[in-house]
This record gives structure tokens, sequence and C-alpha cells, in this order.
């Protein structure tokens, strides 16, 4: 669920931390085969130095985590006329 996830950025490491928590049956259910585990997760990246931090997107749409790391333009050599 969306609330069972965070994702942070700090010192050019990105730190994704969810956690799946054990569904509970109603009385009369049962559960045959979970294939996936519960607990907490926690995956850290380390991004290159030129990401734009300010303008990471994270998007969670039908239990999919999509996170967005814009890098910054390469600044191109300029010309500098001389007079």
């Amino acid at each position: 669920e969306k609330k069972n996830v965070k994702v942070e950025m700090d010192n050019n490491i990105l730190t994704i931390t969810a956690e799946r928590e054990k569904p509970e049956l109603k009385e009369g259910e049962n559960l045959h085969y979970d294939e996936l585990r519960y607990g907490q997760y926690i995956r850290r990246i380390t991004v290159p130095k030129d990401v734009l931090p300010e303008k990471i997107e994270a998007v969670f749409k039908d239990g999919l985590l999509t996170v967005t790391v814009p890098k910054a333009e390469v600044k191109k050599p300029q010309e500098i006329k001389v007079k």
C-alpha cells in the first residue's frame, strides 16, 4: 500500500523502504498459498552526483512504485569571442 512506502534521498543515496503487512483474515476465510513474504524491505541505490534531487519523482500506482531520477544537463563549453 502507498502508506507503507517511503522514498528518501541523502548524500547521493536513494533509499526505498516498504513494508508488507500480513493480511488479516476474517472468520471463516483461509489463506491457501501466499508466495510473497511479509515485513520490511529496504533498498539503497547510489546515484550519480549530477542528479537533481529536488526533481525526483516517486509514483505508486496499482502496487507498482516508479521512481524517476532526472540528471542535470551537461554543460557544453562556451565559446568566448576574443576582442
